[in-house]
């Protein structure tokens, strides 16, 4: 399991830092060619919103496995350190139910998507396609947040292990 984690980590990492490295550089030649020869990618725009489409969304559970997301942690710096992991086991929780739900209906949305003949006007690609970054990152999203879940119930358990053996927790 840990191994197909860290897969799936490297895998998104890869993911993100290519498709940034690529809209980057197809921003790059846009630009170069409206510039210099006053003419540019007809479909470079709508490429880049996209794929910055999928690139946040991919990065959503990149940010929950780093525990970058926003928060506010004022109730976390005023709590004891036993009641800040079930803080954090109940956010992780309530994460994981977002993630759910935001796959559930993500899956609705492609299912209907590619009910329809609807393509995109410069890619001419079928738009369900674009539609697939949600329920995948709903799903990433609750991976991160179970397993975010986990932690916090695992590092809880080791503390209490130290605790007991007379070290240092």
């Amino acid at each position: 399991m840990k191994r197909c984690l860290c897969l799936l980590h490297k895998l998104e990492d890869i993911f993100c830092s290519f498709g940034l490295l690529v809209v980057t550089a197809v921003l790059f030649v846009n630009v170069v060619l409206r510039y210099f020869f006053r003419s540019g990618l007809h479909w470079s725009d709508e490429f880049i919103r996209y794929f910055m489409i999928w690139i946040s969304f991919i990065g959503i559970s990149l940010g929950v496995r780093e525990d970058k997301l926003m928060a506010v942690d004022l109730i976390l710096n005023y709590s004891s350190p036993g009641q800040q992991r079930v803080i954090k086991f109940i956010n992780n929780i309530l994460g994981a139910v977002f993630g759910v739900l935001l796959c559930y209906y993500g899956i609705q949305s492609v299912g209907t998507m590619s009910g329809s003949a609807q393509v995109s006007p410069a890619l001419e690609m079928p738009m369900y396609i674009f539609y697939i970054a949600i329920p995948l990152s709903g799903a990433l999203m609750t991976l991160e947040f179970i397993c975010g879940a986990i932690r916090s119930l695992t590092a809880e358990h080791a503390e209490e292990q130290l605790t007991k053996e007379g070290g240092e927790a």
